[in-house]
């Protein structure tokens, strides 16, 4: 895995993205290691929880002048114990998850609108 990651550092360094989300444990922990983040936690202690945690840390210390790693959930299911931590009892409340999420990193798309070179003209 060592190569894939010095792959992928190397297009983090060359287009500089601003905004990198990942999808899930292993996603996440393998785009920690991109950016050297110590310590390695590994991919089980990512659980749902955790990586809400870190998607709340990113959204609140969001840095337009940096690369932004955003980690969302892969999947929630019903009898997740994401659902545990968070009170979700239904569908409706797992899809919400996925509406919120979107709504916060649009808010800061739409906040640093003017710093990102995506919009066509």
């Amino acid at each position: 895995m060592a190569k894939e990651i010095e792959l992928f550092r190397e297009s983090i360094l060359e287009y500089k993205p601003k905004i990198l989300i990942s999808f899930g444990a292993f996603p996440f922990e393998f785009v920690r290691r991109i950016f050297n983040i110590k310590p390695e936690k590994g991919p089980k202690y990512w659980s749902n929880s955790n990586l809400n945690s870190e998607f709340e840390r990113a959204i609140e210390n969001f840095d337009i002048n940096q690369t932004n790693r955003i980690p969302i959930l892969r999947q929630v299911s019903v009898s997740s114990k994401f659902e545990e931590d968070h009170r979700l009892s239904n569908l409706t409340d797992i899809s919400n998850y996925f509406r919120n999420v979107g709504a916060k990193i649009a808010d800061k798309i739409i906040e640093n609108k003017d710093s990102l070179n995506i919009w066509i003209e």
